[in-house]
């Protein structure tokens, strides 16, 4: 007689290493490529193991989900880089110091299940049966697989920092600058390693808590801690943000009271440029316009000229 098979609980992804044994293969791959994308083929070489392996896998996408590799854009799934975070942590900054000890607790907090673990937590964990459960019950882990969670996690927090009564590291100084972000700037948004945002996109406000910022296109707030800020392609500005997901999170996010205005003028000709580093032109119409109406609005730029150029400015 056959016996009915038990259906298999797929876990939630969480890294398959720790952040320090994910961190030292980011350096390895750093000393054979440096700053370069490279193919995943090399990186299996650099490892020395075979690219179709299992373990291979398990630490490729460790590292992405610490936020340290990233696919190459326009490319394939194939060629990837390391990630200006990995740089941070294996290049730029000196081991030991405050803007390195900030990047790997951003990275260390980066993978979605350890920002939730974290959430509910703190810094201090319960016993492992409590969390255990946790996990089993609410986040559907498998029961096979959550202790090495469990045992990753503790790892990662550890190494961090994070662990025990240790606060999220703060880079300090003129290095603060570089992840501090306020409205009218351009981010992405990474969650669980991977950005969101084909193109970086523009903060339109901010919660009164700092914790969410609101985002072009975004029906709600995305946390803060989840944003970088990025440079802008000015050729983008040509067109509208497509509509966003929610970020997933076990906390709901405020609704963008902007997102209705935002929507309603979605579908509307809209054109926005660049003119120089500080002047931005911006241009709404309920509909398009005829030749005649934009004859006319070409006159009236012309007749504005007195109220918009300072004629002293020299380029």
């Amino acid at each position: 007689m056959s016996q009915d098979k038990q259906p298999r609980t797929r876990s939630p992804n969480y890294p398959g290493v720790s952040l320090e044994k994910a961190i030292q293969l980011a350096k390895e791959i750093f000393a054979k490529v440096k700053r370069h994308a490279t193919s995943t083929g090399i990186i299996a070489k650099t490892w020395e193991l075979s690219e179709k392996s299992g373990v291979f896998n398990v630490r490729l996408g460790a590292l992405r989900a610490f936020g340290l590799l990233e696919n190459v854009p326009n490319g394939t799934d194939k060629m990837v880089k390391l990630t200006d975070l990995a740089f941070d942590i294996v290049a730029d900054y000196p081991e030991g110091s405050p803007g390195w000890k900030s990047a790997v607790q951003r990275a260390a907090l980066a993978p979605g299940i350890h920002d939730i673990v974290r959430s509910k937590y703190g810094p201090s964990l319960p016993d492992d049966d409590e969390v255990r459960r946790f996990l089993v019950r609410e986040k559907k882990f498998n029961d096979s697989v959550v202790s090495d969670f469990i045992s990753e996690y503790k790892a990662t927090m550890a190494f961090s920092g994070l662990g025990g009564n240790d606060k999220i590291a703060d880079e300090g100084g003129a290095d603060e600058d570089s992840f501090r972000v306020e409205i009218g700037d351009f981010v992405q948004w990474v969650s669980q390693g991977v950005d969101q945002f084909v193109e970086p996109r523009r903060i339109t406000g901010i919660s009164d808590d700092g914790q969410w910022v609101f985002i072009e296109g975004s029906q709600t707030g995305v946390p803060v801690k989840q944003v970088m800020k990025a440079q802008k392609n000015p050729d983008d500005d040509m067109h509208e943000p497509s509509p966003l997901e929610a970020p997933k999170s076990d906390i709901s996010p405020p609704i963008n009271p902007r997102y209705k205005q935002e929507s309603e003028t979605s579908n509307r000709p809209y054109i926005r440029f660049p003119l120089s580093a500080t002047n931005t032109v911006e241009i709404r119409l309920n509909e398009r316009m005829s030749a005649e109406d934009f004859v006319r609005l070409r006159k009236l730029l012309e007749l504005s000229e007195s109220s918009l150029v300072d004629q002293s400015i020299r380029k």
